[in-house]
């Protein structure tokens, strides 16, 4: 299960800021992005972007800036990269085999290679559907990310407390497929006003999907629940069989 974790920023060999769940407790210490912070300003120079979500991190300190800021989605550069910052509506709880996603865990693609069971659950009264929206904003490099975002799912009207699998796919699923550099897979779930039954605009390729239009276009508002995990390239030799 997803316990009280500790979150942990580090710059990969792709340039870009990540976070590793720990289960060492459940506070956020300064110092636990102190190091990344200097260690990044020198790697990419004072003029060099940072993500959204650090950069009110530190600007403001975090003693200072509301729990939602220090949120994992918003450390991680989900919010920002991906989606604009919500409230969430509804818990999304992900399972790849018997492993639990939590957000920032890191992923084999092996592992993942198969739709996981995926279920939305919320304290509304019923029925209630949602769409869910599965991407790769760091296509097909985090460094340069020029197919932002990589489409790898979408399916409509998953009623509530049911699987995804009981939902209509719009576009099947495809599981993570790394070329280089530590990847963000995102899922975001937004609550429909009732079955949409289709999409305004369906999908015909992967690249250069818009969460961000994508629900605008089909008038689902903010999210409701997002969750995202980590997944690399793996070495010949250590491939799941």
């Amino acid at each position: 299960m997803c316990g009280g974790n500790k979150i942990k920023i580090y710059l990969s060999e792709s340039d870009h800021y990540k976070i590793h769940n720990q289960d060492s407790g459940p506070q956020t210490k300064s110092s636990d992005i102190d190091g990344p912070r200097q260690a990044a300003q020198q790697s990419r120079g004072s003029h060099a972007p940072m993500s959204q979500g650090l950069e009110l991190i530190w600007k403001f300190g975090m003693e200072q800036m509301p729990r939602a800021a220090v949120d994992p989605l918003v450390v991680g550069g989900v919010i920002g990269d991906v989606v604009d910052m919500f409230v969430p509506g509804a818990e999304l709880a992900v399972h790849y085999g018997i492993k639990q996603l939590c957000n920032g865990l890191e992923i084999n693609p092996s592992s993942a290679a198969q739709r996981p069971r995926l279920l939305i659950t919320a304290s509304l009264a019923p029925p209630n559907y949602y769409t869910l929206v599965m991407v790769d904003p760091d296509a097909p490099s985090p460094s340069e990310p020029t197919f932002r975002e990589w489409l790898h799912w979408l399916v409509i009207d998953i009623p509530e407390g049911s699987d995804a699998s009981e939902g209509k796919e719009v576009m099947e699923y495809m599981g993570p497929q790394p070329p280089t550099g530590i990847h963000r897979y995102v899922f975001v779930a937004f609550k429909q006003h009732g079955l949409m039954e289709t999409v305004r605009r369906r999908p015909v390729e992967r690249a250069h999907f818009n969460t961000r239009h994508f629900a605008s276009e089909n008038d689902l508002g903010l999210p409701a629940a997002a969750l995202y995990f980590n997944s690399q390239k793996q070495p010949a030799g250590n491939k799941k069989r």
